[in-house]
Formats: C-alpha cells, sequence, structure tokens
C-alpha cells in the first residue's frame, strides 16, 4: 500500500484534520494519469498553492507507489526558478464522506475531469478507504503546450526575446535536476510551466512523476525501464534499459526546437521524425536572435546517444557563446532610401534587422553574409532599378519579408528577385515583371505568401530542397509559370493553386526515382 511505503520517506507526513481544514479547494487545474490537481488557497493567510490527489492502484510490486515516492523526493532539491517547488507531501487514507467534502462536483467544470472523480468514487464503493498522497506545489500558469497553442507574431521583436527566455530557463532548471543526478525522462511542453497566469516567466520543469536518482543504491541494484517517457519526445536508447542524462538532452533540443520555430502540434511528429531519423537539418530554421540555434539542436538531437552532447555543461557552454544578438541601436537599423540601404547592407553583421518605410528604393541591391533580416511596409516599400537584378541574396540564413520588387519596359530582361545563396527565407514578397521574377540557385530557401505578375519566364528554381507555398500567380506569361530544374531535387511546391490565369497554364509532373527514395522535379509548362 501506499502508506506502508512512504512511512519510510522522511519528506512526508500523515494526512491530519488541521491540514484538510486549513485549505480550501477551489477549482479543478486538470486531470489524467496522475491524478487530479486542484487550486487550493490557505485560510489563514490567503496564499494559494496546487494540489496534487493520487490515489494509486495496489500492485504487487509497488510501481504506482515507486512512481509517487519519485516525484516526493524533489522535495529534497534546492530550490530553483526554473523547478516548479514541491512544499509539502502528505499521505493518508481518505473515506468517502472525506472526499466528499474535499472534492465536491461543483469544483469540476469539464466531462473529463468530472469522471476522473467519479472513478475515485467508484473505488471507494468496493473499499471503505482510499490510501492516497497529497503534494502540495507552488501555483504556476499556463503548460508551455498552452503557449505554442497560441497565435504569434514571427516578426515580433518582443516574441523573440521571450523564446530566447524560455529556451534559457529550459537548460537552467534541466541542468539543476542533472547537477543532482536526477533524470527527469518525461520532458515535453506539458510539464512546463509558466510562472503566473499569461504566461509570465521564467518557465518552470515539473511533473517527476518518472523521474529516477541516478547513481543512487536504487539506481544500481534496479536497472531502468525501458519505454518510459512520451513517444516524440523519446530517446531512441530508451527503447531498452540502458541510458542516461543524453535521454533528456534529446527531449531537451526536440522542445527548444518547437520553442524557437514554433512548429505546429500536427506538424510536431513528422518534423521530428525527419529530422532524427532523416538528417534533414534544413528544417531547422535560423532564429533571428539566438545565434547557433541549428549547431545546438543538431547536437543535442543525433539519433545515437553517443553522437549527442552527452551533459549540459555542453549545453550551457555553447548557449552562453551564443548569446542573444544585440539589439542595440547598431543592430536595429532603419533605411530610409537606397543609397542607405546600401551602406547597412556593407556593414552588417549577423543578427542585423534593417527596417525599410513606405518609400521608392532605386538601384540594386545585394545582401551578402549571415541572418540579416530585411523589413518592409508591404505593397509601398518598392524597388526598382535602372538595370541588372534587383535584389540578389547571397550567404545564409537571411529574412526578406513584406515589400514589392517590380522590373518592367526596358530592363525587363532581369531578374526582380535571384537567391543565390542557402537557408533562406522569403515571405509577403510582391513581384512584378523581369526576365524571372525569381530565380533561385541555392539551396534549402523558403518562399512563403508570394504574389508574381507579368513575368515573362515566372519562377525558376535550379537548386535543391528548396520550398515554394502559398504563391499566388497572376498575369499571362509567355513560356512556362514554375520551373524546377532537371537537378533540383527535394522541391516542394504546395498549395500553388492560387494561379488567376488557368488558361494560361498547363503543365506535368516528373517524378524520378533515385537509389530508395523519390526524387521529385516539378515543371509546369506552357503549352
Amino acid at each position: 500500500m501506499a502508506s506502508n511505503l512512504l512511512q519510510k520517506n522522511t519528506l512526508t507526513r500523515s494526512l491530519t484534520a488541521p491540514y484538510l481544514s486549513s485549505l480550501r479547494f477551489e477549482s479543478c487545474l486538470g486531470s489524467g494519469a496522475f491524478g487530479l490537481v486542484l487550486k487550493a488557497t490557505n485560510l489563514a493567510n490567503g496564499s494559494q498553492t496546487a494540489v496534487k490527489f493520487i490515489f494509486p492502484p495496489a500492485t504487487q510490486d509497488g510501481t504506482e507507489q515507486k512512481k509517487i515516492l519519485r516525484e516526493c523526493n524533489i522535495k529534497a532539491l534546492d530550490p530553483h526558478q526554473n523547478i516548479v517547488k514541491v512544499i509539502d507531501t502528505i499521505e493518508g487514507s481518505f473515506t468517502l464522506s472525506q472526499l466528499n467534502g474535499m472534492l465536491p462536483e461543483a469544483l469540476f467544470k469539464n466531462e473529463a475531469d468530472k469522471s476522473f472523480r467519479d472513478l475515485y468514487f467508484g473505488r471507494l464503493t468496493r473499499v471503505q478507504e482510499l490510501e492516497g498522497v497529497l503534494i502540495q506545489m507552488e501555483l504556476c500558469g499556463e503548460t508551455l503546450r498552452q503557449w505554442l497553442r497560441e497565435k504569434h507574431d514571427k516578426l515580433d521583436s518582443a516574441l523573440h526575446k521571450k523564446q530566447y527566455a524560455i529556451v534559457k530557463n529550459l537548460i537552467a532548471g534541466l541542468a539543476h535536476l542533472h547537477k543532482n543526478k536526477i533524470l527527469h525522462r518525461d520532458l515535453k511542453p506539458e510539464n512546463v510551466m509558466f510562472s503566473k497566469t499569461g504566461f509570465v516567466l521564467p518557465v518552470k520543469i515539473g511533473d517527476f512523476g518518472l523521474s529516477r536518482h541516478l547513481h543512487s543504491e536504487q539506481s544500481r541494484t534496479n536497472p531502468l525501464t525501458s519505454r518510459t517517457g512520451t513517444l516524440d519526445y523519446r530517446a531512441s536508447e530508451c527503447l531498452d534499459n540502458d541510458y542516461s542524462f543524453p535521454a533528456d538532452l534529446y527531449s531537451l533540443g526536440l522542445m527548444i526546437w518547437e520553442v524557437a520555430q514554433l512548429i505546429k502540434s500536427n506538424d510536431r511528429s513528422k518534423m521530428f521524425d525527419k529530422l532524427v531519423n532523416d538528417k534533414e537539418v534544413s528544417l531547422i530554421e535560423l532564429h533571428p536572435q539566438i545565434k547557433g540555434l541549428r549547431e545546438l539542436i543538431i547536437a543535442l538531437t543525433k539519433k545515437s546517444a553517443s553522437d549527442r552532447f552527452q551533459q549540459l555543461e555542453q549545453v550551457q557552454k555553447v548557449f552562453a557563446q551564443k548569446e542573444l544578438c544585440d539589439l542595440k541601436e547598431g543592430h536595429h537599423l532603419t533605411a530610409r532610401n537606397g543609397e542607405e540601404l546600401r551602406k547597412l547592407l556593407k556593414g552588417a553583421t549577423p543578427g542585423s534587422k534593417i527596417f525599410l518605410i513606405e518609400a521608392e528604393y532605386d538601384g540594386n541591391f545585394v545582401v551578402e553574409g549571415e541572418s540579416i533580416t530585411i523589413v518592409g511596409k508591404g505593397e509601398k516599400t518598392v524597388f526598382t532599378n535602372s538595370g541588372s537584378n534587383s535584389f540578389v541574396v547571397k550567404g545564409m540564413g537571411h529574412r526578406i519579408l513584406n515589400l514589392k520588387i517590380s522590373k518592367s519596359g526596358e530592363h525587363a530582361g532581369f531578374n526582380c528577385l535571384r537567391v543565390e545563396g542557402d537557408m533562406n527565407s522569403f515571405s509577403d514578397l510582391i513581384l512584378i515583371g523581369g526576365a524571372y521574377s525569381v530565380k533561385i540557385e541555392g539551396n534549402d530557401n523558403k518562399l512563403d505568401k508570394i504574389q508574381v505578375s507579368v513575368a515573362i519566364k515566372g519562377i525558376h528554381i535550379t537548386g535543391s530542397r528548396n520550398t515554394i507555398d502559398d504563391i499566388c500567380l497572376t498575369g499571362d506569361t509567355t513560356r512556362y509559370t514554375i520551373k524546377f530544374g532537371p537537378n533540383a531535387f527535394h522541391g516542394w511546391l504546395t498549395n500553388s493553386a492560387h494561379m488567376s490565369d488557368l488558361a494560361a497554364i498547363a503543365g506535368f509532373l516528373k517524378f524520378y526515382k533515385l537509389l530508395e527514395s523519390v526524387y521529385y522535379t516539378f515543371q509546369i509548362l506552357r503549352k
């Protein structure tokens, strides 16, 4: 029984009437396999906490009771701002009358929580008392998963700072656990909480029901359980019982990626699989303010534990070296005309953000280096020039957003946008005219929300692993609309039905099977 085990644990004490009478339970915060969590107010001082009710089924080997002991033992840790604080643990026996008094039906608003309550009460119809444990913890806000489900403006600098802070908090919290030889084993956004309601930082790691204290007497005599944790975040070595701290680092790497890139829930499993098993590292987008993010995530998510980072100190060292990009005035710049923009591009450093105004920018512009962001004001930020290509992007990791590039008349033989570099992203662009509205020679570039019109030859992509999504093609073309060249392997064309002049478009799709993978080359040609 739970009480027999917990009596050996100096961190717990017996349930007493004064303890119960000092708390008023106000609402159910959640339920699940772990039990029920209720919001409680201390009647003496008005302080609020969260109280977890756990009523484990009795098992011969005491498996469920051992899980409770692990969570209780977190109380012995030194307090840390990125770990949910366990205030008290209380064990005892509960009668039907006691549970009715503590857990009235009015506290439970949704059907799932009501069902969980009914499950406990149903068990009391078969026994007189129910053995259980109450774990009193600091009251936190929403989970990290809830924050990820919110709508975010990816261009918002305040969001970038918050993402950085969340990543830093996750690393610090896990470092504290590992320093105390605790392996969490179930790191995921559902088990990370914000400090207060309203997504208030810092975030804190919680839910230690699956944790283990490594290098303890117990871990030396009892092997670790295989297949522990949540599948999406579980390292491959956890299929066996021979794993250690790198398993947590794997989960951490995927969470960092999820936070920094705001990966959607329905894309998560597929993207995790492509990164880990197919090694498609180009899926990891560069972050405008966290330097070295791609390298950090790659080092944390290697499929083989021996190839992965082994200790949190390695993560902390890399993260310290790749600090938040400097946001002082010198890196947060505004260009009011073409001449100013050319000067700023010449002196731009990684992480620089250049903002444009509603104006005409005349001439040709070349973006070189790494991780430079250029943000316009929409269709009223217009690029024109007197010859050659209007906009040439070299280097890697650049972001070009929210502007218009126009070429017409005698200069139509050149391109609106020419991309020679790799891993760049383009969004919310309006491209008018040119021989090619877009010509992409580099690899792993992404185009999203692009409007193209009056282009002689449309879009031409010769590089590999480039992605086009949400393209609006209007007006007539003299030859073809979109063309992926014969060597443009692994290209993706999605959501391209925004073609208003469908009568002018006819095409075919060629499939090439090389080795054991299907490689795609797309050509949409005008007949």
